[in-house]
């Protein structure tokens, strides 16, 4: 390469340039995040993983009822991370409402990182001996990979899914040759971690903004899919029916003791060799949610109460079914397979005595308090939603989005495109937070970037809760090793691990004993 006419340099020096010059074109891009009504922190590291890359300025953007979470993240950056607000402007962005367009206010906050101090690549941060690293540490060094190589593809047995980076557009790219079962589940985790939303996401938004306080009863399915934190609340955020009002400003969420009981179930399913098998990683990511519903000070005008008590009779009969199913498994795993095949995955079914204790123990609640607003009961599954309809519940069934995710192997983040010109409100997806949706779903999960291949898993004996709340995952030395042998971010890690241990103070939800 030369630097100006003939004028030759050392690799180092290119090295440089390279970088400059990429740095130069993604200003000139400026990026834009939008925040939509999920957690604090994500949006934090979402705009520091783009100065990571030396990007010099952002635009952050919020709308409806996310106009204070975005200027809490931009004050936060401003006193945390020493970003410097250049800029900010109030206007308005139309939003479809479902049957004609409303203008809800916006915010814009421009912000410049020139004053981060750079990486001097003498990191402080050191990999910690249980070998779990924390979300913004993957989230970081997995987005410079994916802005350096411009492609991350991620593998269990063979290939799953592929995220391919243009022009500043993140793209998600599956296998269509996949089994059905692993095209099932990278599905779940598209869903789970909000690219995929439900397929009437509008009409839930709008019949539960029509009330100003809210009570809502939650099936186990809703928090399997993280349907409250990834779907509910942040379209709630954003649709409105009304201009200048945005309803609802109370919700509570109402889970019937039977639910904690079917995710305690879940919870305990393990091999032989104790780890978590597919539904038991399941229940515990449910019951991260639940924690992050209840104990999380940045999620405002959420309550979360369980309701109910244990029904001795009713509990052991499920007991027994299971009791019996687990015996027909162990009966089946011992009888010798034919060629290469193994002994049938257990699956657990939920029965329809459960769902029945399910919702009774939601109408007793309801029965014992004088509520006359909005009362629902959600569900993702429709004998439920068929059911809760013949007893008056007033159910929300969540629509699964099986016929986009069908018409596709390609995804680009779930966007609100406004009327006119504007751009668009996108709902970004960090890759930290697929990345651990991915290992929660299949356990363990390699990525390969450029010539490497790294090996990621979670939690999967079920040790700490702590592990699931943080987001903790677990990385062999070797693999770290890997990830920042070429690590060129503009941030130091050491730093950023003491700007996460501050926050998991004021935004996570236990305390560390």
């Amino acid at each position: 390469m030369l630097l100006g006419p003939d004028v030759p340099v050392d690799s180092e020096t290119e090295k440089k340039l390279i970088f400059y010059m990429r740095e130069r074109k993604m200003e000139n891009n400026m990026p834009v995040i939008d925040v939509c009504g999920k957690r604090t922190i994500e949006y934090v590291f979402d705009c520091l993983a783009s100065f990571n890359r030396g990007i010099n300025t952002i635009n952050l953007r919020g709308a409806g009822s996310n106009i204070s979470k975005a200027v809490e993240v931009a004050e936060i950056l401003q006193k945390e991370a020493g970003i410097k607000v250049e800029n900010s402007e109030i206007g308005s962005f139309p939003v479809h409402n479902g049957d004609d367009y409303v203008d809800i206010s916006l915010i814009e906050i421009t912000l410049n990182g020139d004053e981060i101090e750079v990486n001097s690549n003498d990191s402080s941060f050191i990999l910690p001996k249980s070998a779990y690293i924390d979300y913004p540490i993957y989230h970081l060094l997995f987005d410079w990979q994916l802005f350096k190589n411009k492609e991350l593809k991620f593998f269990v047995d063979t290939q799953l899914i592929t995220i391919i980076e243009q022009d500043g557009t993140i793209k998600y790219q599956r296998d269509v040759s996949k089994e059905k079962n692993e095209y099932e589940e990278i599905r779940d985790v598209f869903y789970r971690c909000g690219l995929l939303h439900p397929a009437n996401w509008r009409k839930i938004a709008k019949k539960i903004s029509e009330f100003d306080d809210v009570i809502l009863g939650i099936d186990t399915n809703i928090l399997y899919s993280c349907s409250i934190s990834e779907h509910l609340l942040p379209t709630l955020s954003l649709i409105n029916r009304n201009e200048y009002v945005h309803t609802p400003n109370w919700i509570l969420f109402v889970i019937p003791s039977a639910v904690m009981h079917e995710l305690e179930e879940a919870a305990n399913i393990r091999d032989d060799k104790g780890k978590l098998q597919k539904i038991g990683r399941m229940g515990f990511r449910a019951l991260q949610e639940i924690i992050e519903l209840s104990q999380s000070p940045d999620i405002t005008g959420v309550a979360l109460v369980i309701v109910g008590e244990a029904n001795p009779i009713l509990y052991t009969r499920i007991e027994l079914q299971g009791l019996r199913q687990d015996f027909f498994r162990r009966s089946q795993g011992n009888v010798k397979s034919r060629g290469s095949e193994s002994p049938p995955r257990p699956r657990l079914r939920k029965t329809s005595s459960g769902d029945m204790i399910i919702r009774d123990e939601f109408k007793k609640f309801l029965k014992q308090i004088d509520f006359h607003k909005g009362i629902f009961f959600l569900t993702s599954d429709k004998s439920n939603t068929a059911l809760a309809q013949a007893e008056g519940l007033h159910p929300i069934y969540f629509k699964q989005p099986y016929a986009k995710y069908e018409s596709t192997d390609q995804f680009e983040e779930f966007e609100l495109k406004p009327k006119g010109n504007q751009k668009e409100i996108s709902m970004r997806v960090p890759i930290g937070k697929l990345i651990y949706e991915m290992a929660v779903q299949f356990g363990a999960v390699k990525i390969k970037n450029g010539s490497d291949e790294i090996l990621i898993q979670c939690d999967n004996k079920g040790d700490n809760l702590d592990y699931w709340i943080h987001r903790n995952l677990m990385i062999e030395k070797s693999d770290f090793n890997k990830l920042t042998r070429n690590y060129e971010g503009k941030l130091d890690l050491g730093d950023i691990m003491c700007l996460w241990e501050g926050f998991k103070k004021k935004f996570q939800w236990l305390e560390e004993v």
